[in-house]
């Protein structure tokens, strides 16, 4: 009894010291790592902090309001709600950069790090440095890993102790396409280092994406052990369960996701079809959502304020409705005739107000395409092939540059697009399609049809 008081106590006195931090000039990488964990070990921290944000539902948002809501991990409502206005205090800088990597502008993250490196404290500021390379290792082309590969040599300067140039080293194999080097780095890092959750996540990442099933989901479970348990991790998971047959697992983690972030779009379609899976019929709630993206994917992109040009441009590509955009990438916009950074931003800026983002039909597209592949090959009995390299393919120069831009790294990979998303491509011609079918017809493969 006299320890469960004491314990009551101490638990007390480390919230009263979260809410009181809130508005703090500046918090380290390590305070706020300290703050994710406290809340997501603390349901009375968890309730404090919801306290906290329920306070700006009248009131302009500052900084305290903002730090609230990156200790409950809610960086998408961040992203949306972060404007010019919010303050330029060291912490508020750090929680845009920490927030724009969290919600895949890397780019732009990257830039804010590099700013931000040098007006910090020694770990905050080491932290900074992993943070930048981790997202420079999410879009830089494979001529530019060198660059990378410089910038963590000297960080293992500066802590040669700490796992996390050898975790970036790791990724440089999974980048390069060298997978069983970049899973045995992993493996290694995790024996010395078994509770390093960046490495949990890429190894866990790695093992799914080379058709480990089982693997994966082992790596995944033990990185959701961890605090804080991140929500990219669970809806991966999720998606394994799935494949898995393993339905109720994967709605117990959905509805946990929703349970936090209510408005997760992702969590709550992937929730609904692990319930119809298991009960054979849909949730109501669940069906009224599903029903209210839709309307919001029929919009019509002439009902926003955009430029002159935006309109044309968009006009042209035959993009009609929101819908049509998230079909879309960064990359597909950014080639078409006079559409520039400027017109990315106003759309991008027109996709968060709604919960979407570019490439976002495409990405789901792309892995029902990639699991059908996967059954196919199976069902041949070729199913090792999917995970081989592309280079065991010997393509020529202007093919295998191709196929570095579009992240293809595996033969599975290439055998999930198609002729026409291959010849929609910049320098990539019917020659270059034609060497590609032939390589494929050598292992008696072909390109996904149309």
């Amino acid at each position: 009894m006299e320890s469960t008081k004491t314990s009551t106590v101490n638990e007390n006195e480390r919230v009263r010291e979260i809410v009181a931090s809130l508005g703090k000039e500046a918090i380290s990488a390590a305070e706020f790592a300290a703050l994710r964990k406290s809340v997501c070990e603390s349901p009375l921290a968890q309730k404090k902090l919801k306290d906290v944000v329920s306070e700006y539902e009248s009131k302009k948002p500052d900084q305290r309001y903002f730090v609230a809501m990156f200790g409950l991990g809610r960086f998408g409502e961040i992203s949306r709600k972060l404007d010019s206005s919010s303050g330029s205090s060291q912490t508020m800088n750090y929680i845009r950069a920490h927030v724009l990597y969290r919600t895949g502008r890397y780019r732009e993250a990257a830039d804010l790090y590099e700013k931000l490196i040098g007006k910090m404290g020694a770990s905050t500021q080491f932290e900074a440095k992993v943070e930048r390379l981790e997202c420079l290792l999410h879009y830089v082309d494979r001529e530019e890993l060198s660059q990378v590969e410089k910038a963590i040599k000297e960080l293992r300067k500066e802590d040669s102790d700490s796992p996390h140039p050898r975790y970036l080293d790791a990724w440089i194999l999974e980048r390069k396409g060298d997978f069983e080097k970049a899973l045995d780095a992993y493996a290694q890092i995790l024996v010395f280092h078994p509770n390093h959750t960046r490495t949990l996540f890429r190894d866990a990442f790695l093992l799914d994406l080379c058709g480990f099933d089982e693997e994966a989901i082992r790596m995944y479970e033990r990185l959701c052990r961890h605090a804080p348990t991140f929500t990219g991790a669970l809806m991966n998971l999720g998606t394994l369960y799935e494949d898995t047959g393993r339905w109720d697992d994967a709605k117990r983690l959905y509805a946990s996701i929703l349970r936090e972030h209510p408005n997760h779009p992702w969590a709550s379609r992937f929730f609904k079809d692990a319930q119809a899976s298991v009960h054979e019929v849909f949730d109501e709630e669940m069906s009224a959502r599903e029903d209210k993206l839709e309307k919001i994917l029929r919009i019509p992109v002439t009902d926003f304020e955009l430029s002159v040009r935006s309109r044309n441009c968009l006009h042209k590509m035959k993009i009609e409705s929101l819908g049509d955009l998230i079909r879309k990438t960064e990359a597909d916009l950014l080639s078409f005739k006079n559409f520039g950074e400027t017109s990315l931003t106003e759309i991008k800026a027109i996709l968060q107000a709604k919960g979407l983002r570019l490439g976002q039909r495409k990405e789901e597209e792309e892995r029902r395409v990639r699991q059908e592949t996967r059954d196919m090959l199976a069902k041949t009995g070729n199913a090792d092939i999917y995970n081989r390299s592309i280079d065991d393919l010997n393509l020529g120069v202007r093919s295998r540059k191709v196929m570095e831009k579009l992240g293809i790294k595996t033969i599975g990979d290439l055998m999930a697009r198609s002729e026409s998303e291959l010849l929609g491509l910049r320098n990539f011609g019917a020659t270059s399609l034609k060497e590609v079918k032939i390589k494929l017809t050598e292992h008696g493969l072909k390109l996904k049809e149309m």
